[in-house]
């Protein structure tokens, strides 16, 4: 598999989940940070389209596209400001034109090498801190008011709208962004409060990953308990698509996080231990794949008697 993707940085923790499906598997990171759709024309694409269409015959090619942030963040820092004076129905009605373009040039583009496309809806990015907390947006964007902000998400909106009529007229398939809180969570970001930290940049390349695998975490499974004297046996169920399971336990009474253990129970769908009498425990599981983990299970209790 070749794959492009214009992007931040998680293309290598994105590889390295593809490796399990694709082994062998090359990324080539075209994308320039703080690049507008314009730039992306200009100095990415033709690379990208050359670089997928030198790909071996028979690989699987796959391209990811994500363009928009900085068209916005441009709009109402300065373009309808100086380019427009002001003028925002008029500014807004013509770069949304030159976008809508911009997307549909990219995707055609793309289309010719006969790549699989991803392309991402953006976030809402008025919602990020960098927009939010005035001392961060007069740092990075001195020029964007309160009234920019909220002019920002209604045309977030309308970006999206166009990136999935132009995804689904040239058969490429849209990532969700827009559903998502990294860009808005302190925990996911780093201290501008714009871009992603590292543990970000995991979910973002979990996100890109579900959607070109088809993957999604494990459902949780069903946990049954069953007590022999003092022989215990613990039982789950097989979950679809799961590749491990955690066994987690907790004496009972129960008295806070920091008493629950757990067992990497590697394939394994049950246990059976010895334990004491008067031994009572609190039990569950959780299946995990490349994707994440699922939910605990129905958490089982017993008691020795």
């Amino acid at each position: 598999m070749a794959m492009m993707e214009s992007g931040g940085g998680y293309p290598t923790r994105l590889l390295s989940m593809l490796q399990d499906l694709y082994p062998g598997s090359t990324l080539n990171n075209v994308g320039i940070s703080g690049d507008t759709s314009d730039d992306l024309i200009n100095k990415q694409l033709e690379p990208a389209v050359n670089l997928l269409s030198a790909a071996p015959a028979g690989n699987l090619k796959i391209a990811l596209v994500w363009i928009g942030s900085n068209d916005l963040f441009g709009l109402y820092n300065w373009v309808c400001d100086d380019e427009y004076g002001n003028d925002y129905s008029a500014c807004e009605e013509a770069t949304f034109g030159y976008y809508s373009d911009n997307i549909n040039t990219i995707l055609t583009s793309l289309k010719t090498t006969g790549s699989q496309i991803y392309v991402a809806l953006l976030d809402d990015q008025s919602k990020r801190p960098v927009m939010t907390d005035p001392a961060l947006r007069v740092d990075s964007f001195p020029q964007i008011t309160d009234v920019d902000v909220s002019r920002m998400s209604t045309q977030v909106s309308i970006y999206n709208d166009e990136i999935t009529r132009l995804s689904s007229a040239n058969g490429a398939t849209t990532v969700d962004f827009f559903n998502t809180t990294i860009f808005e969570n302190w925990t996911t970001l780093s201290d501008d409060g714009n871009h992603p930290n590292g543990a970000g940049y995991d979910l973002i390349a979990t996100i890109w990953y579900q959607a070109i695998s088809g993957a999604s975490k494990p459902v949780a499974p069903t946990l049954t308990v069953t007590i022999v004297g003092t022989s215990v046996t613990l039982a789950w169920n097989t979950v679809s698509g799961a590749t491990g399971y955690t066994l987690f336990y907790a004496p009972f009474p129960y008295t806070g996080p920091e008493t629950i253990g757990s067992i990497d129970m590697g394939t394994e769908t049950g246990i059976s231990v010895d334990l004491w009498k008067g031994a009572s425990f609190y039990v569950a599981v959780q299946a995990n794949n490349s994707v994440g983990s699922s939910g605990y299970s129905n958490v089982g209790f017993f008691s020795i008697p």
